[in-house]
């Protein structure tokens, strides 16, 4: 513990955040949402893409980005029917003013957009917003459209046979919603919820308009640094990202390098080579990161209440957020060593049960 808060406090240099992570439940459902505020002049939010199909930490990284979650469904080479060996998606997407999509019409896709002032709106070909799409700077389409100015919008996906039995399911679902003042953008998790409740649960959640995100084996959702749904269990094309200016998570990565080669040497040396030996010696400095960030996040997390029925105050749920960037950066670092570990720890452990099956065949 003691080398770990050493090495992070030597490659620390002196470097607000709009950034806030905030788990609630509500409905029954827990959310994890990041809360993203228009008037940040610090962090910006912006979907990115790429056009071959990768996990989410290279596409981070590709971007200068510390928090994401996935974004538009698309047709992955897995699914027998899309008959590609290519992931590609006809979904529309604007990336800094600029339009990729396959149709000229969003037909029955819905976008969640937002202009160059980051003012956020839905516009849908022909129904919604009509004239504005001109105005998107960035977007994403996708369908069902859950939200409009508070009213459930699924009705018409009803009587068009276009929910399907993944979306009638209980599930986790993605999505990104703004609020009515057109103030906040939140984008993240419902949990253990059909789409209904979800978009249920979604208008007791300040969303005014609201857009489901692809979920299922795409989900995949970071923040900080660190992975919330982990593993990634299918490459993706598109992201809703949140990047810190004056951040750069290039540099971020040379230094948890360098503090992951003198951690990795320490283990070497410890262990002995034994591998159930480096599986322990990685948990531990694992869990003594672990309680590093949870002491750099204590001062900037608060626990949310709401009055119930009867008058009183009940806890439910709780936000994180940091003032300033070399908080931020203290805690980016941290979890970038954490990661890399996690996954070092698991590489360890497949080749552990590779041993074991060895050794049983053997007998």
């Amino acid at each position: 513990m003691k080398k770990i808060i050493f090495l992070v406090l030597i490659f620390i240099p002196n470097l607000t955040l709009a950034n806030t992570y905030i788990e609630k439940k509500i409905n029954g459902h827990t959310f994890k949402v990041i809360q993203y505020d228009l008037t940040s002049q610090d962090y910006e939010i912006k979907v990115v893409k790429t056009d071959d199909a990768t996990n989410l930490w290279s596409l981070m990284k590709q971007n200068n980005a510390l928090t994401w979650v996935n974004g538009v469904f698309f047709c992955p080479t897995d699914y027998s029917w899309c008959n590609t060996n290519k992931s590609f998606t006809d979904n529309e997407r604007y990336i800094a003013g600029e339009k990729y999509a396959t149709y000229l019409t969003t037909w029955d896709r819905a976008v969640f957009a937002w202009d160059i002032n980051k003012k956020p709106f839905i516009y849908q070909s022909g129904k919604i917003n009509m004239d504005f799409e001109s105005e998107i700077y960035y977007w994403l389409g996708n369908y069902p459209l859950l939200l409009n100015e508070w009213k459930n919008m699924l009705e018409e996906y009803w009587e068009k046979w276009l929910i399907d039995g993944k979306m009638k399911a209980k599930w986790t679902r993605n999505f990104i919603c703004s609020d009515e003042k057109k103030e906040n953008i939140f984008f993240g998790l419902v949990y253990d919820a059909t789409l209904e409740e979800a978009t249920n649960a979604l208008r007791n959640f300040w969303c005014y308009d609201a857009l489901n995100l692809d979920a299922w084996l795409s989900t995949v959702f970071m923040y900080n640094n660190r992975y919330l749904v982990w593993p990634q269990k299918r490459d993706i094309l598109d992201a809703v990202v949140i990047e810190r200016k004056w951040l750069n998570i290039s540099e971020i990565a040379t230094i948890w390098e360098n503090i992951t080669k003198i951690l990795l040497q320490d283990i070497e040396k410890r262990s002995k080579k034994s591998l159930e030996k480096t599986d322990t010696y990685l948990t531990s400095y694992m869990n003594g990161l672990e309680s590093i960030r949870k002491k750099a996040y204590e001062k900037y997390s608060s626990d949310i209440y709401e009055v119930n029925f009867v008058g009183e105050l009940d806890k439910v749920g709780y936000r994180i957020d940091s003032p300033s960037l070399k908080h931020l950066k203290l805690i980016t670092l941290i979890n970038e060593v954490f990661e890399n570990l996690k996954k070092l720890r698991s590489e360890v452990r497949e080749k552990i049960t590779q041993e074991q099956q060895t050794l049983e065949i053997i007998k």
